[in-house]
């Protein structure tokens, strides 16, 4: 009998699709609206984060057809998995790097601190966590560099991207957790945060989007 895990998650990483998709378009335009520097990188993560999520589509189909009492693990072991997590680290970094250059315009004297990068890991299966912790360290600095903006313009609309990576920081914390003590619902409650800060960030940009 197949393991429900993997449909569960399928079905959460096919609402996490749509939503980078729908995201990245209205990045797109709110881009053409108001040609900020920082949503080209907006959008240059979220379309390669949109691939990282068609990665693990794939897998989960494939953990469909061939099921496994030891679901976790096998997606922990497998290349696709591992693909996905590399880009999806990917996509952070260069979100993370649109602020760190936004904070360093004409006119802005915060100083920022470097974005962390890793080696690659020798093995599959110690990608996971090795990603999972340089996602968070990497999200950290994207919500407090939003907390940031806030306390110094009190825009309010900030406060919903700040909301947007808290949940998905919570959500590579909980995928952390899931890896090192080897419990799966953890990971489906990572997904569940996943999905729910893209969400909360595709309402932000489509209301950009939406302004003019």
């Amino acid at each position: 009998m197949p393991h429900p895990l993997p449909l569960a998650i399928a079905l959460l990483d096919g609402a996490g699709i749509t939503a980078l998709i729908l995201t990245s378009y209205y990045i797109y335009k709110a881009y053409r609206i108001t040609e900020s520097r920082l949503f080209l990188f907006f959008l240059a993560g979220f379309t390669l984060l949109a691939l990282s999520e068609l990665a693990r589509a794939v897998l989960m189909l494939l953990t469909l057809l061939l099921p496994s009492p030891f679901f976790l693990r096998f997606f922990l072991r497998h290349l696709v998995g591992s693909l996905g997590q590399v880009l999806e680290t990917v996509s952070w970094s260069l979100i993370a790097l649109g602020y760190l250059l936004e904070g360093r315009r004409p006119g802005n004297n915060r100083a920022a601190g470097p974005v962390p990068v890793a080696p690659p890991p020798p093995r599959p299966e110690h990608v996971f966590s090795l990603t999972y912790g340089l996602n968070a360290v990497i999200l950290s600095f994207i919500v407090v560099r939003n907390l940031s903006a806030y306390a110094r313009s009190g825009n309010r609309s900030i406060l919903r991207t700040l909301l947007a990576f808290a949940l998905i920081l919570a959500s590579n914390v909980a995928g952390l957790a899931a890896v090192l003590w080897d419990v799966e619902g953890l990971f489906i409650l990572s997904r569940i945060l996943f999905v729910a800060g893209l969400l909360v960030f595709l309402a932000f940009i489509a209301g950009v989007a939406s302004s003019r």
